[in-house]
């Protein structure tokens, strides 16, 4: 990547990742409220105050559980405000009124109180389903943040240190050289999953549950995301394990097997005598800027046989220079590079 791109992206990431942190912050925080909370002393409490609060903005209408109880702790009367330790968060009209119609005004139920500040009480401790529901939401947005950075940073190394082969893995084998050609790295691939199920099941929650749906529904939807993302890791870990997704030169120096991407279900061997030259096959966006470079072998017979697809030219010209010198092919004749 050329050095306005990566400072464009930075410039970007930074914007990304000061909005979801801030989120991040307050979601930690009152998940760690949350937790504390659990180590807080019931007392005796009485309901003094019990209505639901209605709050209408430009985005829409909230509702809020506007509950105060009293409470004695050493002879010392305190007033209390919290259904939940944290921040004191809006919601949808049918849990405002549930709260009300359980903690109506006159019922003597029990408070919680914070050890050594007998100021601090709630009406329940722990968490609630809302706490994973954000977290919910927050990870696809986080999982981009993430990408952003590991993007920055392998283009940074690369533009420092230029990799052999445009970063592609060579192995020496008994059978010859095994080029691992980029693809998407079981890590990805299981961010992708995640991301993915998160973000659909923000939907699926929102429109069945709400975003204050039960601990062991969200819990449900959590154990199925993240078992997803574990089943995409081991899918292409054993994929490119496998040596499927390979471009191997054989040790007679005469023979080639193609990898079995783009487009490629099957093991396809060629003869190197065969090659007519090499070149890069272009891909455009919806701007009609490259963003694609794909090295394609030349047939003597006209066909092109791609190989794999770089995002970054660099990369791709690097790792197209290595192979034409390990195939002995001419150099590429000015205008080779060819746009789809």
């Amino acid at each position: 990547m050329k050095k306005p791109g990566i400072k464009a992206l930075i410039f970007f990431a930074l914007f990304w990742s000061a909005i979801t942190l801030l989120f991040d912050v307050v979601m930690v925080k009152d998940a760690l409220a949350r937790l504390a909370s659990l180590g807080f002393q019931p007392v005796p409490c009485v309901i003094i105050e019990s209505e639901v609060e209605r709050h209408d903005d430009g985005e829409g209408t909230s509702y809020e559980a506007k509950i105060r109880f009293s409470y004695t702790v050493n002879g010392q009367t305190y007033e209390g405000d919290k259904v939940y330790a944290g921040t004191k968060s809006s919601g949808g009209s049918r849990r405002a009124h549930k709260l009300v119609s359980i903690y109506a005004a006159g019922v003597q139920t029990n408070a919680y109180v914070k050890p050594g500040e007998p100021g601090q009480a709630v009406l329940r401790r722990g968490f609630r389903g809302n706490e994973l529901f954000l977290a919910l939401f927050m990870t696809p947005f986080n999982l981009i943040m993430l990408g952003l950075w590991g993007w920055i940073l392998h283009a940074w190394h690369t533009t420092k240190h230029p990799p052999v082969a445009g970063g592609a893995k060579i192995v020496e084998t008994k059978d010859g050289k095994r080029v691992r050609l980029p693809s998407t790295p079981p890590v990805l691939a299981a961010a992708i999953a995640l991301g993915a199920v998160c973000f659909v099941s923000i939907f699926v929650v929102g429109f069945t549950k709400g975003e204050h749906a039960p601990l062991p529904y969200i819990g449900a939807v959590w154990g199925m995301a993240i078992g997803t993302a574990g089943w995409a890791y081991w899918w292409r870990r054993r994929r490119v394990a496998s040596g499927r997704e390979d471009l191997l030169l054989h040790s007679d120096g005469k023979r080639i097997s193609l990898p079995q991407t783009l487009g490629r279900d099957m093991a396809a061997t060629i003869h190197c005598a065969d090659i007519a030259g090499l070149d890069t096959h272009l891909e455009f966006d919806s701007y009609q800027r490259p963003s694609r470079f794909i090295p394609t072998l030349v047939m003597r017979d006209g066909q092109r046989l791609q190989l794999a697809r770089w995002s970054d030219e660099a990369q791709a010209e690097s790792f197209t220079d290595w192979l034409r010198r390990e195939l002995q092919l001419p150099p590429p004749k000015r205008g080779d590079t060819k746009a789809g």
